[in-house]
């Protein structure tokens, strides 16, 4: 499953690390090798949990690996706090709905 790619792409995204036109591309890519039925019993609570013990994490932050330009990705650091934490709540709001 390719959610951990696809999330990486909406976070470079909303954190101003790429511009659209290279999300769009990237999200082509992504969606023709994810397969949304794996995502429908995905239950948040339980994404949470598991992210947060993540053993790229450090120090309180999220560790992403995500694309900064085409075909070059970088390990990015995130608070673990409620505006992080909303931003991948939005990311199941606008692609799962």
């Amino acid at each position: 499953m390719n959610i951990g790619l696809n999330m990486s792409n909406y976070f470079a995204l909303r954190t101003g690390k790429i511009e659209q036109a290279h999300y769009d591309r990237l999200q082509n890519i992504i969606q023709m090798n994810l397969r949304l039925e794996d995502l429908e019993d995905i239950n948040q609570e339980d994404f949470f949990t598991a992210i947060k013990k993540d053993k790229k994490n450090k120090d309180g932050q999220y560790c992403f690996i995500i694309p900064t330009d085409y075909g070059v990705v970088e390990r990015q650091y995130f608070p673990i706090n409620e505006e992080t934490d909303q931003l991948i709540k939005d990311y199941f709001e606008q692609e799962y709905k």
